[in-house]
């Protein structure tokens, strides 16, 4: 809700959206509303969610078995015969490949609810979409503020001009959005990754450039943002860009992800004091990382105070 707020959607959306597990009985979270109490707007998407995740695993049938069972208890009775004789669209939604599904999201846009795509929009919405990235584990909180900070003080070491970083900075803001698809299972796991559970993280980057070439307005920074893990040796993920393939924007974002990662606690080991960090980025000069960027970040470094280079951006 803190988020939609700062993303300008007004306070009905907002607090629709922190009633959202509400349940009509009051024994919903996370302020135990009951009844009326509940913003008929947070009703509404209380059932919808919950309908969808029964729909998609048992079909339509049994969704709405579901919500009728839940009637009185989670939904809003009301709600409940307004589903009556929607079993056929249930069914239709649920037979939806991915482009019918966002054409049809699209056929019901009510109007006048778009924002307008400026500047400072764009940056609310980096912003926001950071800040879910980041609350999705404890091992990555505020890591993509960290490095857009960092990123972005890389970026003027070495002579970007303001629209430069002003486009680099939402580039490294999204960078990881791609990871809402990896599981907390796999994020938050204390020992070594299957192969498995390796493919699906590495493919991180690739729903990064799917989520953001689908958004208006982010088109030209998603390829920056999903390159954060390409090496110039080709080594990289996930299309394995080697040398010139891999822009400078791109080597600056690798060199400040792998910077914050080091430097910050991981379920499988603890922070890494910098020292030792940039022992392990200077090993990989040419190779995986841009001299120039570690020679630009060595310098900050050494001329920058801590607190401030931890800073969020």
């Amino acid at each position: 809700a803190d988020i939609v707020t700062r993303l300008g959607f007004g306070p009905r959306v907002a607090e629709a959206v922190r009633a959202l597990d509400e349940h009509w009985d009051g024994g919903g979270h996370p302020h135990g509303l009951a009844g009326s109490e509940i913003p008929l707007l947070a009703r509404i998407l209380c059932l919808a969610q919950t309908l969808e995740a029964f729909l998609m695993v048992d079909g339509p049938c049994a969704a709405l078995d579901m919500a009728q069972r839940r009637s009185g208890r989670w939904f809003d009775p009301m709600l409940i015969e307004a589903c009556r004789g929607i079993e056929p669209m249930l069914a239709e939604w649920c037979a939806l490949d991915e482009r019918g599904l966002g054409a049809a999201v699209r056929d019901r846009e009510p109007g006048g609810a778009a924002l307008l795509a400026g500047a400072g929009t764009l940056d609310r919405i980096a912003h926001g979409f950071a800040d879910v990235v980041d609350a999705k584990s404890p091992f990555t909180s505020q890591h993509s503020r960290r490095m857009t900070n960092l990123s972005v003080r890389l970026a003027e070491s070495l002579g970007m001009d303001g629209p430069a970083c002003a486009a680099l900075r939402r580039a490294a803001l999204l960078h990881d959005i791609g990871k809402l698809s990896v599981p907390n299972s796999i994020l938050d796991k204390p020992g070594p990754l299957t192969g498995d559970e390796w493919e699906v993280v590495r493919l991180h980057p690739y729903y990064t450039l799917r989520i953001l070439s689908h958004i208006r307005g982010f088109e030209s920074l998603a390829e920056v943002a999903a390159a954060h893990h390409e090496r110039l040796d080709g080594r990289g993920y996930f299309r394995g860009l080697s040398g010139g393939e891999v822009s400078r924007e791109a080597r600056i974002l690798a060199t400040a992800d792998i910077f914050d990662a080091l430097t910050s606690a991981r379920p499988y080991r603890p922070a890494l004091p910098e020292e030792v960090a940039m022992r392990l980025i200077e090993k990989e000069r040419g190779l995986g990382l841009d001299g120039d960027c570690i020679d630009a970040l060595s310098e900050l470094l050494d001329r920058a105070d801590p607190r401030d280079l931890a800073a969020a951006a």
